[in-house]
């Protein structure tokens, strides 16, 4: 976390959330729920008491201005000490990364016990991508939580008869609702949980367990009601809250119609090395194909092929991708292809799903094979996938944001591929100002994407001209590689061949497989 720079948004996320606190004025950042934004503003608030001072200047003209970026970029050069003050915004979100380990473990101890639930909880510690997004300020990996922990609550509320169970599935649904947009979706995710077990009550221990078909119905319908009645006023409550005023759910919904408000007309986006005006459906499982660690892969491999084992209980588990099939088709619509993050809250349920189905396969091989032998091939078996998932984690640290499995070539080859967040989202400046230091290269001509100051970090640097594009000049370049990758575009636009660097020249260095360096010196 200390060695990566604010990534493209995370300045806008933190000094909005600062200003929420602050003046309860929530004209930054209205493309996404205060929740995030306003914790790591509190975790400014506390950080003052131990010397880390920050300040909001609303009489700045950059407070009026047409963009937020420009007055979150004064907003950190204000401050005592810049870093710091990332680090410490970044620490309610590092926080909430934590607190979904917890209940992955939970619902997998829920489901078959302790034991069996460390599968699923080493496949979540050990994901390079939900690493990488649990230590930045952005509502990603705070949605995947809230997201998880509601389904979490909604099945101990089908299963046990306590009003505990109500408060945990309204408190987690209000809770997703705000902390991104997409978190609506909980909504009709829970509805397709629960009319699922309606019409199959067997699927789960449903109370009454010894309870006739019918029983069991009407008592889902009963919790279903009270659930999205408590559910409706925790959320009310909690807009309310966030918002601070009694008007909060008009600023919520007028967020909501904010959405792609800002997107750049024209923009190309980026897959498979080919640029499209226009989003893809299949976007998103394209990128998990091409990021999800190889461990995991072979594992949800297994696991549905193992659906075609006869005695497995397929059916028992199904209910776990009811929220993974509706997350994936609602992506496969979204008008904006910009990075796995966005389907992140699927994760979770495939590691329990995942999980699920190795219980079951492990019951049917003890029933059918006697002996110490199939203990020992399974604990062989998840011995090595656990050994091969700590290599694949630890092999990409610090640098998990741009993670790619080794099936795709590694992030070396991500350029070919895939763009933006997935891996250059503005995050490796310190590195940058490393291999400056190292290699003695000032002024060094730096193209940057991203929002933060490379001059904070020490980079002694300077702009590059549009010859310099065409033809390098005696110097070293530093380009990230969303930039790279949009003089791809052009050069194909213009039919000038000499735009395409990734083509055309081999990088000195990648720091941090986000920026590339070219040494012509």
């Amino acid at each position: 976390m200390t060695r990566q720079s604010a990534t493209y948004d995370e300045p806008v996320y933190i000094a909005a959330g600062y200003s929420y606190v602050e003046t309860g004025d929530f004209r930054l950042k209205r493309d996404a729920p205060p929740l995030v934004a306003t914790l790591s503003g509190l975790a400014l608030r506390i950080g003052t008491y131990f010397g880390n001072e920050v300040s909001i200047d609303t009489g700045s003209r950059l407070w009026t201005g047409p963009t937020e970026y420009r007055f979150a970029e004064q907003f950190l050069a204000r401050a005592s000490d810049r870093l710091r003050t990332v680090q410490i915004a970044r620490v309610p979100v590092v926080l909430i990364g934590a607190v979904l380990a917890i209940y992955v473990f939970l619902f997998g101890r829920l489901l078959w016990g302790g034991y069996a639930a460390l599968l699923p909880l080493f496949l979540f510690s050990f994901d390079p991508n939900l690493i990488a997004h649990a230590r930045v300020v952005s509502n990603d990996a705070a949605l995947a939580a809230f997201f998880f922990i509601t389904h979490y609550y909604f099945y101990r509320l089908l299963t046990e008869d306590r009003r505990s169970n109500l408060v945990g599935v309204s408190v987690a649904a209000a809770l997703t609702i705000v902390a991104k947009f997409s978190g609506l979706m909980i909504l009709p995710s829970l509805a397709l949980v629960g009319g699922l077990v309606y019409l199959f009550p067997r699927l789960l221990p449903v109370v009454p367990h010894s309870g006739t078909v019918p029983a069991q119905r009407r008592r889902i319908l009963r919790i279903g009601a009270v659930a999205a009645g408590s559910s409706t006023v925790a959320t009310v409550l909690a807009v309310t809250v966030l918002y601070q005023s009694a008007s909060g759910m008009e600023q919520y919904v007028a967020g909501v119609r904010s959405i792609y408000a800002n997107a750049a007309p024209g923009f190309q986006f980026y897959l498979l090395g080919n640029f499209s005006p226009g989003a893809s459906w299949y976007y998103y499982p394209v990128a998990m194909l091409l990021k999800t660690p190889d461990v995991t892969i072979v594992l949800l491999s297994l696991a549905v092929l193992s659906v075609c084992v006869p005695g497995t209980s397929v059916l028992r588990g199904i209910w776990m991708l009811v929220p993974v099939g509706l997350v994936m088709a609602v992506s496969s619509q979204d008008p904006a292809n910009l990075g796995l993050r966005r389907v992140l809250l699927v994760y979770p349920f495939l590691f329990l799903w995942i999980g699920e189905r190795g219980v079951r396969m492990w019951e049917l091989a003890s029933r059918s094979v006697k002996g110490p032998l199939v203990q020992w091939a399974g604990v062989a078996g998840l011995s090595l996938m656990a050994l091969l998932g700590i290599l694949s984690a630890v092999r990409i640290h610090p640098y998990q944001l741009a993670y790619f499995n080794a099936m795709s070539g590694g992030p070396t080859a991500a350029p070919r591929y895939l763009d933006d967040s997935n891996i250059d989202w503005g995050q490796d400046l310190p590195g940058l100002a490393d291999w400056q230091s190292e290699h003695d290269a000032r002024p060094l001509a730096l193209w940057y994407f991203g929002t933060d100051d490379p001059t904070s970090y020490g980079l002694d640097w300077r702009p590059l001209s549009d010859e310099e594009l065409m033809q390098p000049q005696r110097a070293a370049y530093a380009i990230s590689v969303n930039n790279l990758i949009a003089l791809k575009l052009r050069a194909q636009e213009s039919h000038h061949a000499e735009l395409d660097w990734l083509a055309r020249h081999r990088p000195a260095a990648t720091i941090g497989h986000s920026i590339y360096v070219y040494d012509f010196r």
